[in-house]
């Protein structure tokens, strides 16, 4: 830190705080020097930071590739689909168990709710209404739920309901005629006919029908065939027809006219994380390049040129991608240019989409393996590089610690280069006072000489 003092000649014209300046800017040629340090480690710092950064990328990307702790790459990476040949008849979602195959699928009617309209101007009693799921004729029953009705209005016969959990919804509408109670029940199927008992004007059997109520949409179940297989369902979502595979029927087919229903494996999966792997592993490629190579065109050297570290640490992530993981020695596929990724000259990959599809459909559970095997490899050299123990954070950490020294070195020089400055503006000042006395004796001097000479012409 400069001092405030300042002094300039006191007579004899001796430039004082311009002679300290030019001596100080010599004294502070170190401090420039660790200025210059300091930007330098920073910058390093810096890159590293990138490099960090693009290995977390690549990692977070690997995690597609890796399989968790006891699982299998095959189970790991198999995705099904399943098609139509007329979409307008189902949906298909297939899931783990899925076996590929094609089927014949004939859907020969859909599931319906059972749907009860109570009579308008119906007088309703109040007390315990029991609602009753189960057989038309009333020989099987599958739900029943008791529930009051409180005051005996349909609004509070509608709360009640739903209220209770019955598997049945009931709703009120304000017709022409007034309004009517409209009960329907929550799943289709030929076991689902509404039964209500206990309370005046709302009594109603499936099996003895009373004007209480009206039947608008009789229950059913879907019924469909499965190659000649034919599986009947109470609802129009079939999860037990084939294993891992929800058929949710749309509309009936034609009669004897069947579509087909195609089960295939999925590699849009595998495909989508080794092209995010490519990618990632590209974009850090062409960073380590930048950092430590040197452009002839511009004359410009990379900031981590040379360094000993960016290449260990670029030496890893080679060796590791040339090298055959254990688990996969001895297989057929186990490198991965096995499955269309090759490195390219400048260190780069390349993925050959056409050699890969070919690999999955000659052996998928190979090419699973393969990905896997280099998907671990590569996150345990990564976690190596940047972990809280990793070879990258160590340098950062060192690179930091050189700064924080730099940091007390800089203080230290500042002290002392305040204590030089004020020595050397002391050190002036007297030599200032010392000359301009000099110059007064010396012009006193010559007065008196010149008067003892005009004493002598008289």
């Amino acid at each position: 830190m400069a001092s405030s003092l300042s002094v300039g000649g006191l007579g004899s014209g001796i430039d004082v705080s311009g002679i300290v300046g030019q001596l100080m800017e010599i004294e502070r040629q170190p401090l420039s020097a660790l200025d210059k340090k300091e930007a330098s480690f920073q910058a390093e710092i810096s890159a590293f930071g990138s490099l960090k950064s693009s290995l977390s990328t690549l990692q977070n990307a690997i995690a597609g590739l890796k399989v968790p702790v006891g699982g299998n790459a095959l189970d790991f990476y198999s995705t099904y689909k399943g098609t139509l040949s007329d979409e307008g008849i189902a949906s298909i979602t297939a899931g783990d168990g899925t076996v590929p195959g094609n089927y014949s699928l004939e859907v020969t009617q859909l599931a319906k709710e059972n749907r009860l309209i109570s009579a308008a101007g119906a007088s309703i009693g109040t007390g315990e209404l029991t609602i009753s799921l189960g057989s038309a004729d009333g020989s099987t029953t599958t739900r029943s739920t008791t529930v009051s009705i409180g005051n005996g209005s349909l609004t509070s016969v509608r709360d009640a309901i739903n209220g209770a959990n019955a598997g049945v919804t009931a709703a009120v509408i304000n017709g022409d005629a007034g309004p009517q109670l409209v009960l329907t029940a929550n799943e289709g199927g030929s076991n689902q006919f509404i039964s209500l008992s206990g309370v005046s004007g709302l009594d109603y059997s499936p099996a003895t029908p009373t004007a209480n109520f009206t039947e608008q949409q009789a229950p059913q179940s879907a019924l469909i065939k499965l190659n000649g297989v034919t599986i009947e369902s109470q609802s129009n979502k079939v999860t037990d027809a084939l294993e891992g595979v929800t058929i949710d029927l749309k509309k009936a087919t034609e009669a004897d006219t069947p579509v087909t229903l195609t089960l295939t494996r999925d590699t849009s999966s595998i495909n989508k994380a080794l092209e995010k792997f490519v990618s990632a592993y590209n974009e850090y490629n062409t960073l380590v390049r930048d950092l430590g190579g040197y452009n002839a065109s511009t004359e410009k050297a990379g900031t981590l040129l040379g360094d000993s570290a960016l290449r260990g640490a670029d030496a890893k992530m080679r060796s590791m991608l040339s090298s055959v993981p254990a688990e996969l020695a001895g297989m057929d596929k186990k490198t991965l240019s096995d499955i269309g990724i090759s490195i390219q000259k400048d260190g780069s990959l390349k993925l050959d989409s056409a050699k890969l599809d070919k690999a999955l459909a000659a052996d998928f559970a190979g090419v699973a393996k393969v990905a896997a095997g280099y998907g671990r490899s590569m996150d345990g050299i990564i976690t190596g590089l940047i972990g809280s123990e990793g070879m990258i954070t160590g340098k950062m950490t060192g690179l930091q610690d050189s700064i924080t020294d730099i940091g007390k070195q800089r203080q230290t020089l500042e002290r002392r280069l305040e204590s030089t400055e004020a020595r050397y503006k002391a050190q002036f000042t007297a030599l200032d006072t010392l000359v301009s006395g000099m110059m007064q004796t010396s012009n006193y001097l010559e007065q008196q000489l010149a008067s003892l000479a005009n004493l002598n012409k008289k």
